[in-house]
């Protein structure tokens, strides 16, 4: 062990040298960086290797690297920077190396050692670590992405980047992303080849009469160079093809849209269009196809707007209108043919679009009645959304006459409550819009119904919190409008729409406010007579405790024998996991009655998990020793 020792530390003596030659270091720091390194060479010789050990030694290697750094840049000295700081480099990459290799299967290690030798310009060296990361992590489709996009962006390689991801493929035949970023790397080669030609200069010259017979053969032979298939893109497309007979769906193809949408419309034009057809081929009957065309009409128009300089804004204008009757058009001849929910939606969603784009308040008028003239005819075929449906109540409140429509807003509600009945959603959605259009009476009657249509039916999941925030909604607005003995109705029909539930939620969200109601509308003692009534009923909740807390701890004269009576119903029922609860009881019986705290701590200690025990004992030293300041935060 000691001879490995030694010979690792003499391999590193003669850069130290040089740097006390230099004056960078002196020859106390080069004897503390031997003793140093010795400590961590033998501690990577044991038997048993730590990763946190060569961890600790590459941090040291790292930090001594910045202060020759540092020290040259204050001195100005910079002889044999290559040399020195390129040993320091290679003998943080030997420990790099030997970790990576005892834990291959720590993704960060490879990472981590990957960026060490970017930043140190290692360039081969970072090739020759993805290909043995990939050897191990070939599962990994975004660790092939990301070898790929460094061969091609910093090592220059879109040949390796292209087998990189190709093999990526082949291992991994179920990644879609793979497929999308190859198609991606493809476009990207191709828009580098063209930015390098025009830079050289070989675009296509203009031709004229008098070109002499050379100059007619160089533009040949560029124009043979243009029909070149990398620089066409000819690649890309075969990627496509090849990439949909692996994925038979519509999402998948469709995603390559987007993509060819980050390049120039003029290398990606003859992508979409075959993308665009082959969609149009295998999922006509889908109604999102269409949408796509649609949205496509606008794209591509937008594109050719930009690309021709010579228009005026007039003419710019007239084209988009064209584009927009293209769009229409399409959609119109869509609803009539499919006639289902999901074409209307699309359609509408195109209205919402255009309204969201404009800003004249004159045309945004018109657009806004054309879009709620769709959800109108999509209302009276049964082809309307509930989402939709949303978005119409929120069309017609976001007009300035919106009160002048209170009636007509009212109509909705009212119809879409009784085609979705059974949603609960749609209710909750328009508690809102009634509480501002509607009177007490009505808005009261709303609620009731809701109640009477979900109050007696099992609850799932899913809507709890749908009806949690529907009973609040409730409990506030009646607090605020009706009297406090409505309020007390209203609370106990909750409690008893909830009693009968087993959800621990629901009970433990309704308890807590009928003490909060009996406490604002008949006061103390009957709260307490609830109190003491239901504590033992299940199931047990800390909520209820501590709302009962909460209210005894308001009053004007606290009752001692009642607040040590709901501690210790707090500590029994829920203190073997909790030491806060216990310092809150320790805290009180210390303002109180001190005498009773050894008895709550030897109490505490033995209940508390080993865990919470420990917590529990270090805060309540810290409350002894600071006079109640306490952090209960302490872990």
């Amino acid at each position: 062990m000691a001879e490995v020792v030694e010979y690792n530390i003499e391999k590193t003596i003669s850069e130290l040298e040089q740097l006390e030659r230099y004056g960078l270091l002196t020859d106390i720091e080069i004897k503390a960086i031997i003793k140093k390194r010795k400590a961590f060479e033998y501690r990577l010789q044991r038997n048993t290797k730590i990763k946190e050990d060569y961890l600790k030694y590459i941090a040291y290697e790292q930090s001594l690297m910045k202060l020759i750094h540092l020290r040259r840049d204050k001195s100005g000295i910079k002889y044999k920077t290559a040399h020195i700081e390129h040993m320091i480099s290679l003998h943080i990459m030997s420990l790099y190396r030997k970790v990576v290799f005892r834990n291959q299967f720590d993704v960060q290690m490879w990472l981590t050692f990957i960026d060490f030798c970017r930043n140190n310009k290692s360039l081969a060296k970072v090739s020759s670590i993805y290909t043995r990361m990939l050897s191990v992590h070939s599962n990994k489709d975004w660790l092939w992405i990301r070898a790929a996009k460094f061969e091609f962006e910093d090592n220059n390689s879109p040949e390796t980047a292209r087998n990189l991801l190709q093999r990526g493929i082949r291992f991994n035949s179920d990644s879609r992303l793979l497929w999308h970023q190859y198609f991606k790397l493809e476009l990207m080669f191709c828009t580098k080849i063209r930015k390098r030609r025009e830079v050289l200069e070989l675009n296509v010259p203009t031709i004229s009469e008098n070109n002499s017979k050379e100059q007619i053969d160089n533009e040949e032979q560029v124009v043979d160079n243009m029909k070149d298939e990398v620089y066409n893109g000819v690649i890309a497309c075969i990627v496509y093809k090849n990439a949909v007979l692996t994925f038979d769906d519509f999402e998948f193809a469709a995603h390559f849209l987007p993509i060819c949408s980050q390049f120039d419309h003029r290398l990606t034009e003859r992508h979409k269009d075959m993308i665009y057809e082959d969609l149009k081929l295998r999922f006509a009957s889908l109604e999102k196809t269409w949408d796509l065309m649609a949205k496509r009409i606008i794209e591509d128009g937008n594109a050719m707007i930009q690309l021709d300089d010579t228009l005026t804004e007039a003419e710019e204008q007239l084209k988009k209108k064209e584009f927009e009757r293209q769009v229409i058009g399409l959609f119109e001849t869509k609803i009539n043919e499919f006639k289902s929910e999901n074409i209307w939606t699309h359609y509408i969603e195109y209205r919402l679009q255009q309204l969201s784009k404009c800003k004249e308040e004159t045309k945004k008028r018109e657009i806004l009645l054309k879009g709620l003239d769709v959800i109108e005819r999509a209302w009276n075929q049964n082809c309307l959304s509930t989402q939709m449906f949303k978005e119409w109540i929120k069309l017609y409140f976001s007009t300035e006459d919106k009160y002048d429509n209170c009636m007509k807003i009212s109509q909705i509600i009212v119809k879409g409550c009784e085609r979705w009945s059974d949603n609960m959603d749609i209710w909750h959605f328009c508690i809102p819009y009634v509480m501002k259009i509607d009177s007490k009476s009505e808005i009261k009657c709303f609620f009731e119904k809701i109640l009477h249509k979900f109050g007696y039916k099992e609850i799932s999941d899913e809507s709890i919190t749908i009806v949690f925030d529907i009973w609040e909604q409730y409990i506030k607005w009646s607090t605020v409008y009706l009297k406090p003995i409505e309020v007390m109705n209203i609370t106990k029909k909750l409690s008893k729409l909830s009693s009968g539930k087993t959800s621990k939620q629901i009970n433990e969200y309704m308890k807590p406010k009928i003490l909060d109601a009996l406490n604002s509308v008949y006061g103390l003692e009957k709260t307490r007579h609830y109190y003491h009534s239901y504590k033992k009923f299940p199931p047990n909740l800390l909520s209820f405790h501590r709302k009962m807390l909460e209210i005894e701890k308001q009053n004007a004269n606290p009752n001692y024998h009642l607040i040590h009576g709901i501690h210790e119903e707090i500590v029994n029922n829920f203190g073997s996991n909790d030491a806060t609860l216990w310092i809150d009881y320790v805290m009180f019986e210390m303002k109180y009655n001190a005498n009773k705290v050894a008895d709550i701590y030897y109490k505490a200690v033995k209940q508390l998990t080993p865990e919470e025990s420990d917590k529990f004992i270090q805060n309540y030293s810290i409350l002894k020793s600071n006079n109640f300041h306490l952090d209960l935060n302490i872990e």
